[in-house]
């Protein structure tokens, strides 16, 4: 779901950009009346909660019955979920082109205000991803008892606690950093002009250039220092544990801030490691995993995060993600000029490139580096 919400930021916030460059072309050719975008916001939320409630309901009829939990109903309900997903990216383009990124560009009069346009163009799939967890969390329950052998008092979340670690999880993970990236590239928009009138043509726009990818860059190192945050972390307590799993650092010469315990109400078995630079660089051990493995258990699975760090897959990954974007936006301007297209729509079919080029090609290369880890 996180490539989902991510592939949705990057639609809202691209679409929202050509509207404000470009009022007089794709704003003009999207001028629709309130009632029909409205209307599109409406369709939207009802086809993702139509999809979200046929896929519970077809799982937990074919879970019913059966003591074990059967592969092929598991697979069936991840394919409809990844439909889901599908439509939650591609319909909130259909919603802001119907008229509702229009309304907020020029209407609203928000284009020159930093962040809030796009904030407001996400909005929809924010109300619509919230609508498929609580529809889904029927089949969650279903799941965690079954796993707990039918035992009516299996640990589970409650319908809050599930959206609350859901949106922290996929959501903020996602929309924090990346607001955070937006809004600084926004403010130096507002600083563009006064650079222009200061500097010399070329200089300006260098300058400016140079000033996002800092913003960018700032906020991609740090951004560790705020999941820790937003997924509820703790230090992992002094004691034999951490002591043998730093001494599993220094003999692998690996750098980390700090070992953090994830907190999840004892619900997910799970680890994890982020931060490109070593300052800023944590190792996450969830509650659950803790609990069931002991310390020998725990080591082996500190040992394979501790691979993707000697492996360099972090750094790899970023790689993979500015070398998409740029190709991606490279192919589209190509074809946009081989066609005639007009600039909006050589934006557009770069959005869904890399839509694509993310959705098949990160999990491709993920896969991989788990199993070299």
């Amino acid at each position: 779901m996180q490539l989902v919400v991510l592939v949705a930021f990057v639609v809202s916030f691209g679409l929202v950009d050509l509207l404000a460059s470009d009022p007089q072309g794709a704003a003009a050719a999207l001028r629709t009346p309130p009632a029909m975008f409205l209307s599109a916001v409406g369709g939207y939320l009802l086809v993702a909660g139509a999809m979200a409630w046929l896929n519970t309901r077809l799982s937990l009829r074919r879970l019913a019955g059966q003591a074990d939990l059967p592969p092929r109903a598991l697979r069936r309900h991840h394919l409809l979920a990844v439909a889901t997903g599908v439509w939650l990216a591609a319909g909130l383009a259909g919603v802001l082109l119907a008229g509702y990124g229009r309304w907020l560009v020029e209407d609203l009069h928000l284009s020159g205000v930093p962040l809030a346009p796009k904030l407001l163009a996400v909005a929809p799939f924010l109300a619509a991803v919230e609508l498929v967890w609580l529809l889904d969390y029927p089949y969650y329950r279903a799941i965690r008892r079954r796993i707990w052998a039918g035992r009516d008092d299996a640990p589970c979340w409650s319908p809050a606690e599930y959206l609350d670690y859901n949106t922290r999880h996929h959501v903020l993970f996602i929309a924090v950093p990346v607001a955070l990236i937006v809004l600084g590239v926004d403010l130096l928009a507002l600083a563009a002009p006064a650079l222009d009138r200061a500097l010399p043509a070329p200089a300006g726009q260098i300058v400016h250039a140079a000033g996002s990818f800092a913003v960018a860059g700032a906020v991609f190192l740090l951004a560790p220092l705020l999941i820790v945050r937003v997924w509820r972390t703790e230090r992992l307590p002094d004691g034999p544990l951490r002591a043998r799993l730093r001494d599993t650092c220094v003999r692998l010469g690996l750098r980390v801030r700090d070992l953090r315990v994830w907190r999840s109400g004892g619900q997910i078995v799970n680890a994890a490691v982020m931060g490109l630079a070593a300052p800023v660089r944590y190792v996450l051990l969830t509650d659950a995993l803790l609990e069931h493995l002991d310390e020998r258990g725990v080591e082996a699975v500190f040992a394979h995060e501790a691979g993707h760090i000697v492996s360099h897959h972090i750094f790899y990954s970023v790689l993979l993600v500015l070398s998409a974007a740029v190709g991606c936006a490279a192919l589209a301007e190509l074809a946009a000029g081989a066609t005639g297209l007009g600039p909006w729509v050589s934006d557009l079919l770069a959005v869904a490139m890399l839509a694509g080029a993310w959705g098949l090609g990160f999990g491709w290369v993920s896969r991989r580096f788990e199993r070299q880890c």
